[in-house]
C-alpha cells in the first residue's frame, strides 16, 4: 500500500488549529494536544477547548469536538469527546489522557480512546472498539521543538466480516519561533 493510499483514508482533523495548518500539529500547544500530540499535553496549561464545525452547509456533515487537561505539578490530565456525523454514518470517540514532563525539555504522553461506529445502513454492524495514541515532545531549546505522535499503532481491527482495520498514523513535525508571536511549523 502506498504512502497516498494510507492518508487518503485518514479523516480530516477535528479542530480548527490542526485544520489550519493541513494537520501539521505535533508540536502545537493547546487542550488539542490530547488528539494532535499526547506528549504535548505535558506542556499545556489547564485550558477547556470546544471546536465545532459545518461542512458543505449540510447538518449532515457536522462534528463536535470537546477537550479539556488540567496541569498538575509535572503531569497534565485531559479527556476529549468528538461526534462526527456524516450522512448515514457516525461516529464516536472518547478519549483519557495523562501526559508528564520527564524533564524540563521532555514530555511523554499516552491516551485510551474508544471508538463508536454506528450506521442506518443495514450492510454496516454497529462496532465498538479501543485504541491508543503515544506521543512524545522534546524542547531542543527556546525556539525549536520537535514532537512525535503515533495513533494505533497496532492497526486495531474494525470487522472480521471485511478485514478491515482502523489506520495507524504517524506524525513527526518541527516547530521554529522566528519571533515572540510568528511560529513556522
Amino acid at each position: 500500500m502506498s504512502l497516498v493510499k494510507v492518508w487518503a483514508i485518514l479523516p480530516p482533523p477535528n479542530n480548527a488549529v490542526s485544520l489550519s495548518m493541513g494537520s501539521a500539529s505535533a508540536a502545537y500547544l493547546n487542550a488539542y494536544a490530547i488528539e494532535n500530540n499526547i506528549g504535548a499535553l505535558g506542556f499545556t496549561e489547564s485550558e477547556i477547548s470546544i471546536n465545532g464545525s459545518n461542512r458543505y452547509g449540510l447538518s449532515e456533515y457536522s462534528n463536535l469536538f470537546a477537550s479539556g487537561c488540567i496541569h498538575v505539578d509535572k503531569s497534565t490530565i485531559g479527556i476529549s469527546i468528538s461526534s462526527m456525523p456524516l450522512s448515514n454514518f457516525t461516529q464516536l470517540k472518547l478519549q483519557a489522557a495523562v501526559s508528564r514532563k520527564l524533564s524540563e525539555k521532555v514530555s511523554a504522553g499516552v491516551s485510551l480512546n474508544y471508538h463508536s461506529f454506528s450506521s442506518t445502513d443495514a450492510f454496516y454492524r454497529p462496532t465498538q472498539l479501543f485504541t491508543f495514541n503515544a506521543g512524545l515532545l522534546y524542547r531542543i531549546n527556546k525556539k525549536l521543538d520537535v514532537g512525535f505522535q503515533t495513533s494505533n499503532p497496532t492497526r486495531t481491527k474494525l470487522t472480521d466480516q471485511l478485514n478491515e482495520s482502523m489506520p495507524a498514523e504517524y506524525k513527526f513535525q518541527l516547530r521554529y519561533a522566528v519571533a515572540e508571536n510568528i511560529d513556522l511549523y
